[in-house]
Parts: structure tokens; sequence; C-alpha cells
């Protein structure tokens, strides 16, 4: 089943099509994600998504990784040190 996502500037984004990302600034207050999608050509990305819209998608994209097993859930990484 397909998973979108729907940022609250508007873009609809299939995050199943989402092949490469470059993010810009930290986890929790992103500057930019820069996202390149299945079947684009070129070198330039298919979206860029700036600041609130930006953490949405990191934010969900986490939570679907922690859903399917990909990432620990935030309470098995909390409080341990490296």
């Amino acid at each position: 089943m397909a998973k979108f996502l729907f940022t609250t500037d508007g873009h609809f984004v299939n995050l199943d099509q989402i092949t490469a990302m470059k993010i810009k600034g930290q986890i929790g207050s992103l500057q930019s994600i820069e996202i390149w999608f299945a079947g684009n050509n070129s070198r330039e990305p298919g979206l860029t998504l700036l600041y609130d819209s930006a953490n949405e998608l990191f934010d969900e994209m986490i939570r679907i990784h922690q859903t399917i097993g990909w990432t620990a859930p935030a309470a098995e990484t909390e409080g341990k040190k490296d």
C-alpha cells in the first residue's frame, strides 16, 4: 500500500517514490529537504520542502520506519550514550 504525506504547505508527497534526499539543517529544525523521485532524469531535485514541511516529512518517515521495524522506537534509544 502506498504511503502519502500531505504537508501543511500543500504538497502531497508519495513516500514510496522517493529515491534520494539531501537534508540541510539538524534533525528537529531542518532548513530544507531536496527530494528526487523514481523516474527523475534530472540532476535537479523534483521537490524541495522548507522548514516545517521538511520536518513533517522527516518525522513521518521516521515514524514509518519505526512501525515496520527499520528504526528502533524512541523509547529504546532514549538515554543511550555512545
